[in-house]
């Protein structure tokens, strides 16, 4: 009896997977659901203000808004090694353990700088105005490189 319910335990795994791999086949992606999305808000000085998307068919688009070197719309394509390295830096990073919000009342001219990813069923979003993890801005950069790696194209 124990044998029986361990293959049927089996195969209800096995067919988990096919189906899960079959919806991804169908899709025409072969990976997990993807989204990024990067805000950053004005200050009192010359802080950039932009949106950047990335979507689940890895095209990114980026308007620059204010006090950017690329100001209107532009978009690109990220390789699906360019996006294996955002993820990886994303793990290392530590991102997907930070707190949602980063802030200290009272504090007015600071840019709010908000990342969120979406990836498979990971869903994290991070806002961070002051006093958040020391390795924010770096991953944000880091980010903007590996996209940037890519030229833009005007929309």
């Amino acid at each position: 009896m124990r044998k029986i319910a361990i293959v049927l335990g089996i195969l209800f795994y096995l067919t988990g997977c096919k189906s899960q791999l079959e919806t991804s086949k169908e899709s025409g992606q072969g990976r997990p659901d993807f989204s990024l999305d990067i805000t950053t808000t004005p200050c009192y000085g010359k802080c950039p203000v932009y949106t950047l998307s990335i979507d689940n068919d890895l095209k990114v688009v980026y308007k620059g808004i204010m006090n950017t070197d690329l100001k209107g719309t532009f978009s690109n394509q990220l390789s699906q090694e360019q996006l294996n390295l955002i993820l990886t830096n994303l793990d290392r990073s530590g991102f997907w353990n930070w707190k949602g919000n980063y802030d200290v009342e009272g504090v007015q001219d600071f840019p709010t700088k908000t990342l969120e990813v979406n990836y498979g069923k990971k869903s994290h979003k991070v806002r961070s105005r002051v006093g958040g993890p020391a390795n924010f801005n770096p991953l944000l950069d880091d980010i903007q490189e590996i996209i940037s790696q890519n030229p833009y194209k005007k929309q």
